[in-house]
């Protein structure tokens, strides 16, 4: 069967713009708008608040983002309307991209006005998300099978947190959720609220020599 040069172009168009389009779906279902640079844009004002968010569209895992970005949207914009105080709470999620040969990872900071504890001065904290080659990468698929993350990160965080002025509250493996990996480190990502003395947010980057090969990632 023969088939015409247009239909040929035809195809090879819609085959090259589907993954573009599926990237974009998260991204319209969120509000936004992706920009020329590949970021979708969110901006959304309502009855005394303001939020403002974005994250890349290449991102591989774009559901779970999605599925973050919506959750953190609905809290903020609920705790609002049942405790707002007569005044506009600005909610900004900004994103960071690293990179290491075999991964992808996306930073998520997140300054949050909510709470009341943060009237004067909003809370800031991350949300994280890294792929490999084999699909998302936690903090429980990291290391290798049986390690604790916490036995191996908390001496060498702990010590650069103390010549900083500050300490993990009761470091275990959930302190280290938020990472990302670069071929030359793993970069972890503290909120405030995670930390005492120096009230952060801080970050702490381990070597990837120092964790003596048992990356997974």
């Amino acid at each position: 069967m023969r088939i015409s040069a247009l239909a040929l172009a035809a195809t090879a168009a819609f085959l090259s713009l589907a993954p573009a389009a599926s990237a974009q779906q998260p991204c319209g279902a969120l509000g936004g708008t992706p920009d020329v640079t590949g970021i979708c844009r969110m901006h959304e004002v309502g009855t005394g608040y303001e939020r403002t968010a974005a994250f890349p569209v290449d991102y591989p895992d774009q559901q779970a983002v999605a599925d973050f970005l919506a959750q953190d949207r609905d809290g903020f914009v609920g705790w609002v309307e049942q405790f707002g105080r007569g005044r506009v709470y600005e909610e900004t999620v900004t994103p960071t991209m690293y990179r290491s040969a075999r991964t992808q990872s996306l930073v998520l900071k997140i300054v949050d006005p909510t709470g009341l504890a943060h009237e004067g001065h909003p809370d800031i904290r991350y949300r994280t998300f890294t792929y490999g080659a084999g699909g998302p990468i936690t903090i429980d698929t990291l290391f290798g099978p049986g390690s604790d993350p916490s036995a191996i990160l908390t001496p060498m965080v702990q010590h650069a947190l103390k010549a900083r002025n500050a300490a993990l509250i009761e470091p275990d493996r959930g302190s280290y959720r938020n990472f990302a990996i670069t071929d030359e480190a793993v970069t972890f990502f503290f909120g405030e609220s995670q930390l005492a003395g120096n009230g952060g947010p801080l970050t702490v980057a381990v070597p990837v020599g120092e964790l003596g090969g048992r990356l997974q990632g």
